[in-house]
């Protein structure tokens, strides 16, 4: 499909433009007491936004000058996310940000702070009171045909129910646990990264000392931070 092509646009001042002519740029932002990010079960102190502005271009001085002239959105990530985002170039649907400003609606109210750890935790209470209720109600149906002397075809029933019950009660429940301990793992590899993110930063501008980073000895995650 071939490229289309508008005019640029002289301005009267000789200042030129044209609808397809943006900036780019990354910031770290400070937030007290912190900020609520999607995907992020702890507040950030620090975080990356992303602004993206159209811009015009004035010639002077035997070169040209880009200004930026109105904001068109700001993306906030986390310095986990960000971390992601510049490292997977090509790969995945994308990583998760939240919108903060948006030309035409401007700021975008947020939504309220929340933990999906309680979610997960919330399930795997719900898993263990289902498991125990099954083993309850399996249980019952073996004291119900004893006591009322269903016969011996009643009972190999009811016991191979309760059988079955309790084999797959421990399954259900390693699941769940499976899933909460996998998020609690999410979580404090992302508070990881935006420790390091922090340190980073600091010994970049001269306010801590390159060999600090070593000796938090926080592990693997430093390499999605730097990358």
């Amino acid at each position: 499909m071939p490229t289309e092509y508008s005019p640029i646009i002289v301005h009267e001042n000789g200042d030129e433009s044209h609808e397809s002519w943006i900036k780019i740029g990354a910031n770290r932002i400070s937030s007290s007491p912190g900020a609520w990010l999607f995907d992020s079960d702890i507040p950030h102190q620090h975080f990356i936004r992303v602004t993206i502005e159209r811009c015009v271009r004035k010639r002077d001085l035997n070169r040209d000058w880009l200004f930026n002239k109105e904001t068109l959105i700001k993306v906030d990530m986390s310095q986990a996310q960000w971390g992601a985002f510049v490292s997977s170039f090509g790969r995945g649907g994308g990583v998760p940000a939240t919108l903060n400003f948006l030309q035409g609606v401007g700021l975008v109210p947020q939504a309220p702070p929340e933990s999906r750890l309680n979610e997960s935790h919330r399930e795997v209470k719900e898993a263990g009171k289902k498991a125990l209720s099954q083993v309850q109600a399996a249980y019952e149906a073996v004291q119900t045909a004893f006591d009322e002397n269903k016969g011996k075809k009643a009972m190999r029933e009811a016991l191979r129910n309760l059988s079955v019950t309790l084999g797959n009660a421990p399954a259900n429940m390693e699941f769940a646990a499976k899933s909460l301990t996998e998020h609690v793992e999410n979580v404090v590899t992302k508070a990881r990264a935006d420790i390091e993110g922090t340190v980073i930063d600091a010994i970049q501008h001269g306010e801590l000392d390159a060999n600090y980073l070593s000796q938090l000895q926080l592990g693997p995650a430093q390499s999605d931070v730097t990358s």
